[in-house]
């Protein structure tokens, strides 16, 4: 394993731009490009690299872009692209609608795992239709009735609120179509997903040589998750394996719990490391210790997971545990093309999670490449954008 950056090949749009003007040049009208994150790994670049190349050649209209269909060559000049519209013919024939129910107030995670959806559908032959709802008794029938006429054979839920885990029964049981959500518990009782002990440890491994003597665990206070209740129960036998204490911090929604539970933990002042069960309750932890003029890393060490955008932004930015979105996202099509019979070659994370690196931890500068060898479980990812 190597340190990398965010793009781990200095590869400029303008190059790519170039190659993929080849390519179109090669293809005939209609013809659709392979999928952001297929260019990306063919051409050793980031997925924003060809995102940012692409745009240049839809402005001049030599291909075009159709949400939940993929890029299509479009043979003209600038002017041609509104001309295709959202009715770009899918030459192969082969492609499956796909409904996606998009809820409205989802957390970072869902946002992030919903855009990774729209980046594989072409690649699996999936034609994605994304319909946004806010109530599963109010809208999501009405929703999955409209995409049922418009042919989609199977819907696609990437998460939903647990306090509507009745409502969306009833929704499953009633819909047109199957229904296809995450599935918590994976194949010999994982969770889908989800890092597991030896990871975790490998975590508190690199909190403890940045200074943590005492650890926290800080995260929603919903035992019906049985996310959460895997996560915990790995997280605390990570840290029984290192013969350490842990504080556990679930709480609930509002404000008020979560000061409280950073009262709690300001027993710990100076040695404390903080792992969040995601980036949302870590920023919020975060905010809570400053109300008290605890602030990261000086007074704590924390890190959050899912690394979602608000992370990059935060003071200091959040170092977060990433999650390879595209590959969970393509097993998650997966599942729902098999619900109606389609197969698809199976999509798994890798071994190793990414452990973006900013300032909340108390690692800026602490990176190198020494640092493989101590920690193979972990994939050490600067983030350029605020230094180590």
């Amino acid at each position: 394993m190597e340190v990398i950056s965010v793009d781990p090949i200095p590869f400029k749009h303008e190059q790519l731009e170039a190659d993929l003007r080849r390519m179109i040049a090669e293809r005939a009208v209609g013809d659709r490009l392979p999928g952001e994150n297929a260019l990306a790994r063919d051409f050793g670049c980031n997925f924003l690299t060809v995102r940012r190349a692409l745009k240049r050649l839809v402005d001049e209209g030599l291909v075009v872009r159709v949400s939940g269909r993929g890029t299509f060559v479009t043979g003209g000049g600038v002017g041609a692209a509104p001309e295709w519209g959202a009715s770009a013919p899918v030459k192969a024939g082969s492609a499956v609608k796909v409904g996606l129910l998009a809820w409205t107030s989802g957390s970072g995670f869902c946002q992030r795992l919903i855009e990774a959806a729209g980046m594989v559908a072409p690649d699996l032959d999936v034609e994605l239709r994304q319909v946004w709802i806010g109530d599963f008794e109010k809208d999501a029938m009405a929703a999955a009735a409209s995409l049922a006429r418009g042919g989609c054979g199977v819907l696609l839920i990437p998460w939903f609120p647990l306090g509507q885990r009745e409502e969306f029964r009833r929704f499953r049981e009633g819909s047109p179509v199957p229904v296809c959500a995450p599935n918590p518990i994976g194949v010999g009782g994982q969770v889908a997903g989800d890092p597991q002990p030896a990871l975790l440890a490998a975590l508190i491994r690199y909190l403890r040589e940045l200074g943590g003597r005492r650890f926290a665990l800080v995260g929603p206070d919903a035992p019906e998750d049985a996310f959460l209740q895997r996560f915990v129960t790995n997280i605390i036998f990570a840290a029984s394996r290192e013969g350490l204490d842990l504080q556990c911090l679930l709480v609930k929604s509002s404000s008020q719990a979560m000061d409280t539970a950073a009262e709690r933990s300001a027993t710990l002042r100076g040695d404390l490391a903080v792992v969040a069960y995601d980036d949302e309750h870590a920023l919020r932890y975060m905010a809570a210790m400053r109300s008290l003029g605890w602030v990261a890393p000086r007074d704590f060490r924390i890190v959050g997971r899912n690394a979602i955008d608000a992370s990059q932004w935060s003071d200091p930015p959040l170092t977060s545990l990433d999650r390879d979105y595209p590959a969970l996202a393509a097993g998650l099509i997966g599942r729902a093309l098999a619900l109606v019979g389609v197969k698809r070659e199976p999509v798994t994370e890798p071994a190793r999670l990414k452990l973006i690196v900013r300032k909340s931890c108390g690692g800026a500068g602490e990176v190198s490449a020494d640092w493989a060898g101590r920690y193979p479980e972990l994939e050490f990812v600067t983030d350029p954008s605020h230094g180590r």
